[in-house]
C-alpha cells in the first residue's frame, strides 16, 4: 500500500507526534522504559483507536477504572522497594486521555481476553496492516506482544471476560438437547481462528457499528468472542444463532450483528432482506489446528456456569455432584503430601485447621456449608487414592442417575468399584458423554479447591478458568509423589491467569537450583506470593501461608514474573557467638500470650535482575554480626510441625506453678551461650509477631535433626499457654523443652 494516504508515517497525519504530546511527558516515557513498551507500538495502535467507535457508556467508566487501578497496592513491611498492585499504570492513564487512546486500550483488552498474548499480537498485527501499515512499517510481534501484556489487565475488570463466559456457557447449554451433531457448531463458538480471519471479522464490525447498518455474519470460529465484541465493546444489538435458532441476544444502538454457527442461509430472500444484503462469511483464512478461546468464571458462579452447559442433569443430580466435589476435596487434603529433598514431607496446609480452611474455600465457591460437612459412602480411602483425580465420578453417590442420563451407558449397575468406572470411561466413544463429563467436572473443581484452600485471597475479584474446570487440561495432582510448593504455586497460577499462555513450566521450575527458592510468581492480573514477603500477618490458623492479590510484583517500577529467593545454606555452626537475654518465673507470676521486643531484627533485601526479583531474608543482632537464612525452608519447616490442640482459650493466662523452671525469651533464633537447664523451659514471648514465630520454629526444628523425632517445640497457636507448657516439661531432651507464643 506504498503511497496509500493512510500510510504510516510518524510525518503523517494518521500518526503525528503532536496527537501524542500527552504521552511524550516525563511520567509517561518512564513508564514506557521501565515497562519495555514500545512508543512505536503505542503510537500505532492510537491510528485503530480513532476508526473504532466504542459504546459511549464504557468509554465514559475507563479513565475513573484506571486512575482508581493505579491508586491500589501494597507495599512491603520489610522492604519499600517490592511492591504488588497497579503503580505502573502512568502510560494506561494518559492513553485514557484521549479517545483514540482509551478506545486502543479497550481493543488491546479485548484481543487478550481468552487469548495468548502473542496470538493477540498476531491479531492486532494483522488490524494494523488492514488500517494501511505497509509491511516493513508494522511493528513486530514481540513488541506488540510486549504492550499488550503490559497493558491488558488495566481493562480487565470492565465486563469483558465476564460477558465472554456468560456467552460461551449459555450457547453451550443450548447445544446439548438440540443434539449438534459432532460437536461442529461448539467449534464454530469457541475455535480461536486464525490472525486473518479474525482482523477481517473484527475490522468488518468496526465499519458496520461506526454506519449503524445491519450484517449478517455465518461464522465458523470465534462464535462467542465476537458476539461480545459486538455488544460489550462496539454496543451493537447482536443475535447468536445456532441454526437460525437464537442462543444468545443482547441489545444495542449501533447496528445490528447477527452470527449463525450452523447452517447459514445467504440465499434465503428473507436473511438477505434483514441484512440488505450485507453478509459475510467468517471462516479461517487457512485450515489449521484450532485452539478455543479460553473463558473465566467468578468463583462463586462458577458452578453454575458450567452446570449451565449440561441442561440435562436434573437440580438433584446437581446437588449430588457438589457433595461428590465435596468429599473428593477432602480426600485428596488427606493424601496429598508436599515433597521436597531437605524437608519432610507434609501435608496441604501442614498440621494447621486444613478441614476449615477447605471450608472456606468450598463457600466461596457458593457451596452449602450442609453439602461441604456432609459424608457419604466415599471416603477418599481407597488403594487407588493416586488416581482419585482421573475420574471424580466415584466419589457420586447416587452415579447410577448420571449412567441413566447419558444414556450411552444404561444397564451398567452402581455402586461399582473404580476398576469397574475405569472401563466405564475406556469404553466412552465420545468426550461428550455425561459420566466423563461429570467425572471430570468432580475433579477439576476438587482440584481447584484444593489448591486454592492454601491461598488468602478476595474471591469478590477472583475468575477460575473453565478449561481446568471442566478438567479439560489434564490438569491435577496425580504426580503426588514429585509434588513441591512451586509446582502447586504454578498451578494456582495457570487456573487464576487471564492469560492462557502465560504458563510457568513445570521443567523450568524444577530446574532451579536450591539456592533459588520461588517465593512467588506474578502474571496477568495477579501475583501469588508468600505473604510474609508484604505482611506480618504471614500465616492465618487454617495454614494459609500463600496470598493471591490483585496487581503484578515490581520494583522500582519494573515488573518481573519471578520472585526468587537466593540462599545462602543457612546458620553455622559459629551461631553460637549470638546470646539473648532470657528471664527466669518464679512459682505463683502470671503468665499469657505476649510479645518482648528483641535486639535482634529481621531484614529482607531485594534485588533485580532480567529474570526475577531476587530477596534475601538476613538476621542481625545487635553487636551488627548478620547471617542469611532460608525463609521457605523454614515455613516448610513450619508446615511440617504438629501443632497442640485443646479446648481451652488460646489467650488464656497461666500462673507458674512449683515445680515448673521456666525462661521466657524474645526473639532469638541463635544457640544462646549458656546450656538449658535439665528442668527449663524456655518460652519465646513472640505473640503477635508471625514472621519471628515461622524463623524460630524453623529454626529449632532444624536443629533438632540430632536429637531424634521429639518436636523441637510446642507452637502456642491452637492450643492454651499451659497446655503447652506442661507439654514441653515432659519432652525428653531439654533442647526440645521450648514453647513458641504463636497467633
Amino acid at each position: 500500500m506504498a503511497g496509500s494516504e493512510v500510510g504510516f508515517s510518524f510525518q503523517a497525519d494518521v500518526v503525528s507526534v503532536g496527537s501524542l504530546a500527552h504521552l511524550i511527558t516525563g511520567r509517561a516515557l518512564k513508564a514506557l522504559s521501565d515497562g519495555g513498551v514500545d512508543f512505536y507500538a503505542v503510537a500505532a495502535v492510537h491510528v485503530l483507536g480513532k476508526n473504532l467507535v466504542v459504546k459511549s457508556s464504557l468509554e465514559m467508566t475507563v479513565h475513573s477504572h484506571v486512575v482508581a487501578m493505579g491508586r491500589t497496592g501494597i507495599q512491603s513491611v520489610l522492604a519499600k522497594a517490592l511492591k504488588i498492585g497497579w503503580g505502573h499504570s502512568a502510560l494506561a492513564e494518559d492513553m485514557t486521555r484521549t479517545r483514540a487512546g482509551t478506545n486502543a486500550l479497550l481493543l488491546i483488552g479485548a484481543l487478550a481476553s481468552g487469548s495468548t498474548n502473542f496470538l493477540a499480537a498476531e491479531c492486532l498485527s494483522q488490524l494494523l496492516s488492514l488500517h494501511g501499515f505497509e509491511a516493513d512499517k508494522l511493528p513486530n510481534l514481540d513488541v506488540l506482544k510486549r504492550m499488550i501484556e503490559y497493558l491488558a489487565p488495566f481493562v480487565k475488570d470492565l465486563g469483558f471476560s465476564k460477558i465472554l463466559g456468560h456467552t460461551t456457557a449459555t450457547a453451550k447449554g443450548v447445544f446439548n438437547p438440540m443434539g449438534v451433531d459432532n460437536n461442529q457448531e461448539e467449534r464454530h463458538l469457541t475455535d480461536h481462528g486464525d490472525a486473518i480471519g479474525v482482523a477481517g471479522a473484527i475490522n468488518q464490525l468496526m465499519l458496520t457499528s461506526r454506519k449503524r447498518e445491519t450484517i449478517y455474519m455465518p461464522t465458523r470460529m470465534r462464535g462467542a468472542w465476537l458476539s461480545t465484541f459486538a455488544s460489550h465493546l462496539l454496543g451493537m444489538a447482536v443475535e447468536l444463532r445456532l441454526n437460525d435458532v437464537v442462543v444468545w441476544e443482547s441489545a444495542g444502538s449501533n447496528g445490528t450483528a447477527i452470527f449463525e454457527l450452523g447452517q447459514h442461509r445467504a440465499k434465503d430472500s428473507r436473511v438477505q432482506t434483514v441484512s440488505h444484503r450485507r453478509i459475510i462469511l467468517v471462516q479461517p483464512s487457512a485450515p489449521v489446528k484450532q485452539t478455543s478461546v479460553v473463558v473465566s468464571y467468578p468463583i462463586r458462579d462458577a458452578f453454575e456456569s458450567v452446570m449451565i452447559q449440561f441442561p440435562m442433569v436434573s437440580a438433584e443430580l446437581k446437588i449430588a455432584i457438589r457433595l461428590a466435589i465435596c468429599r473428593l476435596s477432602r480426600g485428596i487434603v488427606k493424601h496429598l503430601r508436599f515433597s521436597t529433598k531437605t524437608i519432610p514431607s507434609h501435608r496441604i496446609n501442614g498440621n494447621f485447621d486444613a478441614h476449615k480452611a477447605l471450608q472456606e474455600t468450598l463457600e466461596a465457591f457458593g457451596f452449602e456449608r450442609t453439602l461441604i460437612d456432609s459424608r457419604g459412602t466415599y471416603d477418599g480411602v481407597t488403594q487407588y487414592s493416586r488416581k482419585l483425580t482421573v475420574h471424580g465420578l466415584i466419589a457420586l453417590d447416587n452415579a447410577q442417575d448420571i449412567v441413566t442420563t447419558c444414556g450411552a451407558h444404561i444397564g451398567s449397575s452402581f455402586p461399582m468399584s473404580y476398576k469397574q468406572i475405569e472401563r466405564i470411561f475406556e469404553s466412552s466413544c465420545t468426550s461428550r458423554c455425561l459420566c466423563s463429563r461429570v467425572g471430570n467436572i468432580i475433579t477439576g473443581f476438587a482440584t481447584a479447591a484444593t489448591a486454592l484452600m492454601q491461598c488468602q485471597f478476595d474471591a469478590a475479584e477472583l475468575m477460575l478458568r473453565s478449561d481446568f474446570l471442566l478438567g479439560d487440561n489434564g490438569a491435577s495432582f496425580q504426580d503426588y509423589p514429585s509434588l513441591t510448593s512451586a509446582l502447586m504455586m504454578a498451578y494456582i497460577m495457570s487456573l487464576t491467569c487471564d492469560d492462557s499462555g502465560a504458563k510457568f513450566e513445570e521443567k523450568e521450575l524444577r530446574a532451579l537450583n536450591w539456592r533459588n527458592e520461588v517465593l512467588g510468581l506474578s502474571s496477568g492480573s495477579h501475583t501469588l506470593y508468600y505473604t510474609c514477603l508484604m505482611s506480618n500477618d504471614c500465616y492465618d490458623p487454617q495454614g494459609r501461608f500463600l496470598s493471591l492479590s490483585s496487581g503484578r510484583a515490581s520494583t522500582d517500577g519494573m515488573l518481573r514474573s519471578l520472585l526468587l529467593e537466593t540462599q545462602s545454606g543457612g546458620f553455622p555452626n559459629v551461631a553460637r557467638i549470638f546470646s539473648d537475654t532470657s528471664t527466669s518465673l518464679n512459682s505463683g507470676f502470671i503468665l499469657q500470650p505476649h510479645f518482648i521486643p528483641s535486639s535482634t531484627n529481621i531484614y529482607m533485601q531485594v534485588s533485580l535482575d532480567e529474570e526475577a526479583i531476587r530477596i534475601c531474608f538476613t538476621v542481625e543482632a545487635e553487636n551488627s554480626l548478620t547471617q542469611d537464612i532460608c525463609i521457605t525452608n523454614y515455613i516448610k519447616n513450619m508446615l511440617q510441625h504438629s501443632n497442640r490442640h485443646c479446648n481451652h482459650g488460646t489467650d488464656s493466662k497461666f500462673q507458674v506453678e512449683l515445680g515448673y523452671t521456666l525462661a521466657v525469651v524474645g526473639f532469638t533464633p541463635f544457640l544462646p551461650n549458656e546450656e538449658p537447664g535439665e528442668d527449663t523451659v524456655r518460652v519465646f514471648a513472640l505473640h503477635g509477631n508471625k514472621l519471628q514465630q515461622i524463623v524460630t520454629v524453623g529454626r529449632l526444628k532444624q536443629m533438632s535433626a540430632s536429637f531424634g523425632n521429639e518436636s523441637p517445640c510446642e507452637l502456642q497457636l491452637l492450643a492454651c499457654l499451659k497446655c503447652c507448657i506442661k507439654a514441653a516439661a515432659k519432652k525428653r531432651y531439654h533442647y526440645s523443652r521450648n514453647v513458641v507464643m504463636g497467633g
